[in-house]
This record gives C-alpha cells, structure tokens and sequence, in this order.
C-alpha cells in the first residue's frame, strides 16, 4: 500500500509573493524566440510542424491568445500536406489544447471528437487516451462531470492496457478533478495516485496543477494552514514551467488561503499578482477564459467574469485540470 505526505511547511511564501514578473516575462518570450527559431530552420514539413506546435504551446503559456491561434491553425494546415495521420492528428491536439486555453468550448469539442476517432483508427493509444481526457474536461467545464467521467473511465483503460504512465497520470489527474469539483468522496485519494505518477513521469506541468488541486481540497476542508504548503509547491513548479496564466490563477488560491490565515502576506501576493496579469500578451483575456480553471464547485457565466483589463479580482479557489501537451513523450511502463 502507498503512502504520501504532505509537502512540508517552509518559508517559500515570502519568496514567492515577491517574484519578478518582468523577469518571468523575458524568459518566456526566450521560449517564444526558440520556437520561432526553430521554425525557422526546419527543413521539411514535418519539423515545420513540429515547430508550429511548439510555438503554439508556448505562446499559450504567455496568453499571447492570436500568436497561439496562428500557429495552431497554420501546423494543421502544413499537416495535411504531409499526409501523414500521426502528424495531422499532433497538430489537431495542438489546436484543441488552443480552444481549451482560450475557452472556446465548441471548437475544443469540435476538434478533440475528430481526434478521438482519428486516434482509433490509426491505432495510436496514446492520443486516444489524452484526447479522450482533454474531451472529458470540456464537459467539467461545461458543468456534466457524469459525461466526463464515463469518458475518462475509457482514456484510463486504454492507458492502462498500454502501460502508458503518462496518459494514464493525466485520466486520473482529471478524474481528481471531477471528484473535487462534485465535492466526491475519495478525491483525496485519487489525487495522491496522480501525484505518483506524475513524479514518476517526472512531468512538473501535471505534477504542479495537481499540488495546486490537493490545497484545494484542503482549502474547502476549512484547513487552510495545510493548503498553504500545497500551493506553494505549485507555485515553485508552475514558476519553472513558465505558464502565466496558470500561475495567476495559483497566485489567487495563495491570496484566498493567505487571507484567512495571514492577512499581511495576502497582500503581497495579490500585488504580485496584479503584477504578473500585466504582462499578458492579450490583456483582454478573459480572467477565467482558460477552461482548464474551473472555481469550485461550479464554473460561473462567461459573460458575467471581469477581464484582466477592467478589474482583477480574487475569486473561490480554483481547480486547474490537467492540460497534455501534444509534444509529451509517452512510453509503455510497467502499471502501477
């Protein structure tokens, strides 16, 4: 039987709520400049989308919502001349994680219910299972966790058929979430498995959204204190991935739980904050736009959430669903 514990408590909240945003801008627009970079360079259509998809992925991570678009769209487009299924279905990943991260969910249904089929029939599991999980968030968002988890019941079985640990750490990544935003039973549970594999995975993405997820629970268990190490360990990974989004979101369960248990230091990170919404490349998006940011236990009205521009506030504390990338690697493992 496993067992986990609890990150444990540290000074880092100090140094955290006093993080250079304009530092952390650079540096993301040096992934930005790579990606171009590369595309530059590529030789052939392939590596051309290989390229696009990254610079797609990496401008979804500075909320640069039309370069992302852009290069989601052009590296399907460049797909389709290649005529190879595995690269159009990569690309049609890349784009339906875009619409999922700007909060189209039609089109993130759209697409990822192409590639749920084009994944079957070119018999690549992988895909299947992430496209599967990625289908089942957008009926989370769409308030239908039943929907989503009978999807994610079928993205964990072809995970686990195939040994893939790495689809299989998103399903239950995902299914954690489902359990946390319906305020199920066993939540904690699931969670912790999640939290394995991604170590194992070694996949800091996942593994700080999932930290992130655990304060949650914690926070709506009324035990605010250890919330607190949970999101600050979230924060240290989700700094080194170099998602802003991601992270503004963080930083507003660290203001929530920071409120209720040390008002001063509140204050610092709601400044930070503020700080980090600044640098967006696209200050009209919407401040939960992203639909991998579900407040808990129900997602509010679009139309009725402010934007960064017009005025930022603290909202419940925020679920962060688990968002595969096209570009990670998944291998058969031994299962867990």
């Amino acid at each position: 039987m496993y067992s986990w514990d609890a990150p444990k408590e540290s000074t880092r909240s100090d140094v955290l709520a006093n993080l250079d945003a304009r530092e952390f801008e650079r540096r993301a627009m040096r992934e930005i400049q790579g990606a171009e970079d590369r595309l530059a360079g590529a030789t052939d259509a392939a590596a051309r989308v290989d390229a696009l998809v990254s610079l797609s992925d990496a401008a979804q991570l500075t909320g640069d919502v039309t370069r992302a678009h852009r290069s989601a769209i052009e590296a399907v487009a460049v797909a389709k001349e290649v005529g190879d299924p595995h690269v159009v279905l990569t690309a049609h990943m890349s784009e339906a994680t875009y619409a999922m991260r700007s909060g189209d969910l039609d089109e993130a249904r759209s697409v990822l219910s192409s590639a749920v089929t084009s994944a079957e029939d070119i018999a690549e599991p992988s895909l299947s299972s992430i496209a599967q999980t990625q289908l089942a968030m957008c009926d989370l968002a769409s308030g239908d966790p039943g929907a989503g988890l009978a999807l994610l019941d079928q993205a964990f079985a072809t995970a686990r058929q195939h040994r893939l640990t790495v689809s299989k750490s998103y399903a239950l990544a995902a299914v954690g979430c489902a359990y946390l935003l319906t305020q199920a039973t066993g939540t904690l549970s699931v969670l912790n498995r999640a939290q394995l594999l991604h170590e194992r995975t070694a996949d800091l993405h996942a593994l700080g959204r999932t930290y992130n997820n655990i304060g949650v629970l914690y926070y709506g268990d009324g035990r605010f204190i250890d919330a607190i190490p949970y999101f600050e360990r979230a924060l240290d990974l989700l700094v080194g991935v170099g998602d802003i989004v991601t992270l503004l979101n963080a930083f507003n369960n660290m203001v929530r739980a920071h409120e209720l248990c040390y008002l001063e230091r509140s204050g610092q990170f709601r400044d930070t904050m503020e700080a980090f919404a600044q640098v967006l490349r696209d200050p009209r998006l919407p401040r939960f736009g992203d639909l991998t940011a579900l407040s808990r236990p129900a997602r509010k009205a679009q139309e009725q959430e402010p934007t960064f521009e017009t005025d930022l506030f603290v909202a419940d504390p925020i679920v962060l669903l688990p968002i595969p990338l096209p570009t990670h690697s998944d291998v058969p493992a031994e299962p867990s």
